[in-house]
C-alpha cells in the first residue's frame, strides 16, 4: 500500500513526465532505482541523456522545489546515473545532463519550472 506522499509524489512525477514529453522528450525509464538511490525520470532528448529529479512543493514560502535538491542529494542521483549507464552500454555515446522539474501550487494547476543542467558534474 502506498503512503499518501508516494501518492502525491507519483502525481507530480506525472505532471512532469507529460509536460517534457509535450517538450519532445522521450521517456527511457522512470523510477530508476538502485541501493545508491533513484532517478525519478530518464529521458532523451534529441541525443541527449537526462536524468531527471522531479521535486513537488505546494508551498515555496521556505525553499524552492529547485533549491531542495542540496549537494548530498546531487551526488545521490551521479552516482545512481552512473550505475545506469553502466548497465546501459546503448548510451555510451550520448552526452548526459541533470535537470530538475520542480512542479509547485496545486497538482490540479501546477506551476512548472524546468531547470536544464541544474547541476555540473
Amino acid at each position: 500500500m502506498w503512503s499518501p506522499l508516494r501518492k502525491i509524489g507519483n502525481n507530480a512525477e506525472s505532471i512532469a513526465k507529460d509536460f517534457l514529453i509535450k517538450n519532445n522528450l522521450k521517456l527511457i525509464k522512470k523510477n530508476y532505482l538502485t541501493t545508491m538511490g533513484e532517478i525519478d525520470l530518464i529521458m532523451l532528448e534529441k541525443d541527449i541523456l537526462v536524468f531527471i529529479e522531479v521535486r513537488y512543493r505546494e508551498s515555496v514560502n521556505f525553499t524552492s522545489t529547485i533549491e531542495s535538491v542540496d549537494c548530498k542529494k546531487q551526488q545521490k542521483i551521479i552516482k545512481t546515473a552512473q550505475i545506469f549507464l553502466a548497465k546501459n552500454p546503448q548510451f555510451d555515446d550520448n552526452i548526459c545532463r541533470f535537470d530538475v522539474v520542480g512542479v509547485e501550487n496545486s497538482l490540479k494547476s501546477p506551476n512548472i519550472n524546468w531547470i536544464k543542467d541544474a547541476f555540473i558534474l
